[in-house]
């Protein structure tokens, strides 16, 4: 997790700062990430790929909603397309270069 998030905080702590609107939109893209529905939390291989996809700059710009629904629909495609990298993560292994490659990859296409 910490290979996906190292600039969470920092992006975070932005949104309110009267700071480039570079860096807000990716720290409201991280909020819009890490979401969940109340109740019913999002396993960790789908928490992971949520942030490495707001990492990779998917949602900047994009307002709250929209981003979530951008962050649902790449976790619904991703778990077809990458189940084997997401099922390593989600029984808690670590995220290989590897892996993380080919999801940053996949996410990049699905989200053109």
């Amino acid at each position: 997790m910490t290979k996906v998030v190292g600039r969470l905080r920092l992006e975070l702590a932005a949104t309110g700062d009267a700071v480039d609107e570079t860096v807000q939109a990716r720290g409201l893209a991280w909020k819009a990430a890490l979401q969940q529905p109340y109740g019913h939390p999002r396993s960790l291989d789908q928490q992971i790929a949520r942030l490495l996809a707001a990492s990779l700059g998917v949602a900047d710009g994009l307002p709250r909603d929209a981003a979530v629904a951008l962050y649902d629909d790449l976790s619904a495609r991703l778990a077809l397309e990458c189940p084997e990298e997401l099922s390593r993560l989600r029984t808690g292994g670590a995220l290989t270069d590897a892996d993380r490659v080919t999801l940053e990859d996949t996410i990049l296409r699905l989200s053109a």
